[in-house]
């Protein structure tokens, strides 16, 4: 193997924050630990009409300032304009890196010939039983026991991208409010690029509390999904959008899908999904119910 501080390819990151960024301090300091360092970290921040209240004189770190708020797709685009390298990583501000995860990038890098690369997402804070309910509806697919492959999307608050493969697709889409990161996957798949999953890379998302706050999230992560699906029909599971009575039983699909994910993994957390199953159920619930009235109202037009 080779020593994993030569040879470095460079690489960027950039970081879409909105508002406060709560997390924001411990994320940098993450990736400021990194060895070998990372290149630029780019910080690109958007809110209602001020600028960021977290704005350190770091060597290396660039903040860029939108008085008007960018969704996340948005803000990375516009980060990623700050950026000069041949790679780009995308790390969201609730995600902590390990302090392996560039080591980890560049071995990613050195093996694969892929243009977009997602690293895994573990959990940071649980966020109690609906937080970790949430964690796995959203990122089991790129769970760090899940086995490295090529992936049609998944949680992506932790990839890395080739630039000029980015360019060559256009970027984010910027008017997305969810799901900016899963068209980007599709668009990336049908103009030739691969994309994979390699667990090594180790982000871990900041779970937060909240029932209410969980149902919100996935329904309205759910209106996104529908929509997605009827505009990109290369999309992974679109049949489900033109056919919208298919729909209606997404979130048994997605229920079995989870477990499946879990007790065939050599380390999967069995126990710990059991327990949750009653709330990733309701969660599921919350997003099919919002792909169903998408598809319905996008079939009416």
């Amino acid at each position: 193997m080779r020593d994993a501080t030569a040879e470095s390819t460079p690489v960027d990151v950039v970081i879409p924050v909105y508002g406060e960024g709560p997390q924001l301090a411990r994320v940098v300091a993450a990736l400021q630990r990194q060895v070998p360092p990372v290149g630029r970290i780019i910080i690109s921040h958007s809110s209602d009409g001020g600028a960021s209240a977290w704005n350190p004189d770091l060597p290396g770190v660039t903040v860029v300032d939108s008085p008007v708020r960018l969704y996340a797709g948005a803000a990375r685009n516009r980060g990623a304009e700050h950026s000069d390298a041949e790679w780009v990583a995308f790390v969201d501000e609730d995600v902590i890196v390990d302090d392996g995860w560039h080591a980890a990038v560049q071995r990613a890098l050195s093996e694969s010939d892929a243009a977009c690369v997602l690293g895994s997402i573990g959990h940071a804070e649980g966020g109690g039983y609906w937080g970790m309910s949430l964690w796995f509806i959203e990122f089991s697919s790129v769970h760090p026991y899940m086995p490295g492959r090529p992936i049609a999307g998944g949680g992506s608050g932790n990839m890395v991208v080739r630039a000029h493969a980015m360019r060559a697709i256009g970027g984010f889409p910027e008017a997305w409010r969810r799901a900016q990161d899963t068209v980007v996957h599709a668009q990336l798949r049908a103009a030739g690029y691969a994309v994979v999953f390699d667990p090594r890379p180790v982000g871990r998302h900041v779970n937060l509390p909240g029932f209410r706050r969980m149902l919100r999230h996935l329904y309205d992560t759910g209106v996104h999904s529908g929509r997605l699906r009827r505009e990109n029909p290369e999309a992974r599971g679109a049949v489900a959008a033109r056919v919208p009575v298919l729909s209606v039983g997404l979130w048994l699909a997605r229920l079995v899908q989870i477990h499946a994910r879990v007790l065939g993994a050599a380390n999967g957390p069995v126990w710990v999904l059991l327990v949750h199953t009653p709330g990733i159920l309701l969660g599921l619930l919350a997003w099919n119910a919002g792909f169903t009235r998408e598809v319905l109202r996008l079939r009416g037009r």
